[in-house]
């Protein structure tokens, strides 16, 4: 990889930092694990994973990654979500917009494939800070420009680029990969801006993709997806937040098969967590000019 290093920066010029996903999958789901995680690692940024039973433990929290500079909170599905409202779906939304206040979350992220356009405006209503996300190769909506300006022109929405699905877009259709970040890019400026950008890269063998969501580090289009990140910052004049969302733990399986206990086996995940999440900061402001 003819990668060169950047100098140009001082180290926290950008935040950056992991998505808690990967860690509800296989570690657990307790928010002091993620913190120590994050905070050992270094990170500046953070993207919590709304899962089965996220609402119920976030509000039994005194804080959720306390201290950390930039907060996400990557909602789930709102497919069974249809006018008029249920009293629990509205229950739903106020718990989101209190879960938002209380820590502080800065923005909230969603698959515009998962929503239906009517829900835009009552999260717009609600004070919720929304950004739709480009869509990956498998989704039938949300992979092109055209697709995010549809909502975008109906609705005062944040962005968030995905650089890795607009990778796969330029692999399926042969289409320039900078060109398609430049109009993915313009697209999501055209409400609130772009909030965040999602990094993470892939593995191949022959040309045929193993893992969709790899850390930088180990990716096979890790030079790509760093260009990405400047073709992004140059169109906007910004440097926005970063979150990695390539696997920390390629290795583990979602669930254990080894006879260790619980204990011992979530500390030994979270060092190596730790290690690889600093790791993948680290190779990012190394090798990307602008951080």
């Amino acid at each position: 990889m003819s990668l060169s290093k950047s100098n140009q920066q001082d180290q926290y010029s950008v935040y950056i930092g992991p998505s808690t996903g990967w860690l509800s999958a296989k570690i657990c789901s307790d928010f002091r694990i993620h913190h120590k995680i994050t905070e050992s690692s270094s990170a500046t940024a953070v993207e919590v994973v709304w899962s089965p039973g996220f609402r119920k433990r976030a509000f039994e929290q005194e804080s959720i990654h306390e201290g950390v500079p930039y907060k996400s909170l990557h909602l789930s599905s709102f497919r069974g979500f249809q006018e008029p409202l249920t009293g629990e779906q509205n229950r739903q939304l106020e718990d989101i917009r209190a879960i938002i206040d209380k820590f502080g979350f800065h923005n909230t992220t969603v698959h515009p494939d998962t929503i239906s356009p009517f829900l835009y405006k009552v999260f717009e209503n609600s004070g919720i800070p929304i950004s739709i996300e480009n869509m990956d190769r498998e989704k039938v909506f949300g992979q092109r420009a055209d697709d995010l300006l549809i909502v975008m022109k109906n609705h005062h929405l944040g962005g968030v680029i995905d650089l890795q699905h607009a990778y796969e877009l330029s692999c399926d259709t042969g289409e320039s990969y900078t060109e398609i970040v430049k109009d993915l890019t313009n697209a999501l400026e055209r409400g609130r801006g772009i909030s965040h950008v999602h990094v993470s890269g892939e593995t191949s063998v022959a040309g045929q993709q193993i893992e969709g969501h790899a850390q930088l580090m180990v990716s096979s289009n890790a030079e790509v997806i760093l260009g990405g990140i400047e073709t992004v910052f140059e169109i906007t004049g910004k440097r926005h937040p970063i979150i990695l969302e390539g696997d920390p733990l390629p290795e583990e399986p979602l669930r254990s098969s080894q006879s260790e206990f619980l204990s011992e086996r979530i500390d030994r995940l979270a060092k190596i967590a730790i290690e690889n999440i600093s790791e993948e900061i680290s190779f990012v402001r190394r090798y990307c000019r602008f951080l």
